[in-house]
């Protein structure tokens, strides 16, 4: 069996505390950061979703509003197809049936052909009886454009001669003839009150948290036409929905009433406090496992020698007789112990004893540490355990060896002394002088003992 316990090395345990610590404080500050990522993004997609609900509504609204009005126009034409036209005189009962009490539409035209025949409410609009709109500045190209379209056409929102802003809807009206082909009859014409039905949709509410704009969508090819708000609405990143017509498309832009709220600016003061937060946390965390490591070291280690103290010594012998009970294989213990070590800190002080047990400590490691465990169990006794292979043959071998370290003088600069120093080495081998740690610490130090009392004095000065 090989040297179960390593030496230990207080620095590169604290060293590598302060890199697990600032690990840790990077692996937290990457999470952190990617969580505010997160976060902001979450803010940005609340701010846009609160945004579009309002948008959604007002939208609705605008579609049911408008489009309401617009199918008006449907029913004048299917009155015409079931009777093959429609008398002027019917005409004026069934529009006051149609808007009655909406204040939104301004007024319902009929046209036979181009020309006006019919207005409703005929008050402020008698001097359109009789016009023939394909004459009038301005109207022929919409009109024919509503012929040749067959199709219901919104313009707008214009200024209406009558005053105020309307959108007017005019829808063709084509009855067939005998051979199936249509012949157009002619159309109505329906003005909408463009203020009213905006107020109507909720778009004129001081209270709301949105801006909004309106616009016509075209092709690619075409120009969109703005419609109502702030048309630089629409180059504020807005929150886009399609208001869906009759043969009209538009398209709505929302936005903060006081514009998006830049989140992205919170980034940089967020990952600095992040980062703040990320080194004292690697301080800390760094602190406390270099204290832990050095509480351990002070546990477990000799503060003089380095060495493995009284504590570990007898965790380690735990260790060695568990291990038998598996792998069968034998140790042994060797107690070394400073021949007249009381002498020499009598005679020379602290400060030369203090060196003489650093210095064996330090010959100790040096000659045995990489397969033997060394400790230090207290004042001037060390131990020593080997496993290896064939340990009845290397015993002798290993208490020449302890007794050869002592061989050199002990040189202490410092007090200019040199000191020649001897040890007596006691030994017992487990499980064959022992079955337990106690008693295999006795033996050995029997053994000790009883080499030491064989000795001379034979410390002196050199």
């Amino acid at each position: 069996m090989t040297k179960l316990f390593k030496s230990s090395n207080l620095k590169v345990r604290q060293k590598r505390a302060i890199v697990i610590g600032f690990c840790i404080a990077f692996i937290f500050y990457a999470v952190f950061s990617l969580m505010i990522s997160i976060g902001l993004n979450e803010l940005d997609r609340v701010e846009q979703n609160q945004v579009n609900d309002q948008l959604s509504e007002v939208k609705s609204s605008l579609e049911y509003e408008m489009n309401s009005r617009l199918y008006l126009s449907k029913g004048i034409e299917a009155y015409i197809l079931l009777r093959d036209g429609i008398d002027v005189d019917d005409f004026e009962l069934y529009a006051k049936h149609l808007v009655s009490e909406d204040d939104v539409i301004r007024n319902i035209s009929l046209l036979k052909d181009t020309t006006i025949v019919k207005a409703y409410p005929l008050k402020g609009n008698e001097s359109s009886i009789g016009v023939d709109l394909l004459k009038v500045e301005g109207q022929r190209e919409s009109i024919l454009h509503t012929i040749n379209g067959q199709k219901t056409v919104i313009n707008g929102p214009v200024n209406l001669v009558q005053g105020g802003i309307g959108i007017i809807s005019r829808t063709p009206f084509f009855l067939l003839d005998e051979e199936g082909n249509k012949d157009y009859w002619g159309m109505s014409a329906v003005v909408i009150d463009w203020e009213k039905l905006l107020k109507h949709a909720g778009f004129i509410d001081v209270n709301s948290d949105i801006e909004l704009a309106i616009r016509v969508k075209y092709k690619r090819d075409q120009v969109d036409t703005f419609l109502w708000g702030d048309q630089f609405i629409f180059e504020e990143n807005p929150i886009l929905s399609k208001v869906t017509l009759v043969n009209a498309d538009w398209e709505i832009g929302a936005v903060p009433f006081n514009g998006w709220t830049n989140y992205s600016n919170y980034s940089m003061p967020a990952n600095i406090v992040a980062v703040v937060i990320a080194i004292a946390l690697g301080y800390l965390i760094a602190s406390l496992m270099h204290t832990k490591e050095h509480l351990r070291h002070t546990m477990r280690f000799d503060s003089l020698t380095g060495l493995g103290n009284r504590t570990y010594f007898y965790d380690a012998l735990k260790v060695y007789i568990n291990s038998y009970d598996v792998k069968k294989e034998p140790f042994a213990l060797f107690f070394v112990d400073v021949d007249h070590f009381k002498m020499i800190n009598d005679t020379y002080g602290h400060i030369v004893g203090d060196f003489v047990l650093r210095e064996i400590g330090q010959r100790l490691n040096d000659n045995f540490s990489r397969k033997y465990d060394v400790f230090r169990i207290g004042g001037d006794e060390f131990t020593v355990i080997d496993s290896s292979s064939n340990i009845s043959e290397n015993i002798q071998d290993t208490i020449n060896k302890i007794h050869g370290i002592f061989k050199d003088d002990f040189v202490c600069e410092k007090e200019n002394l040199v000191l020649n120093i001897a040890c007596s080495v006691g030994v017992a081998v487990y499980p064959l002088d022992a079955e337990d740690e106690e008693a295999l610490v006795t033996i050995a130090d029997e053994h000790m003992y009883k080499k030491k009392n064989e000795k001379k004095d034979y410390v002196h000065k050199g």
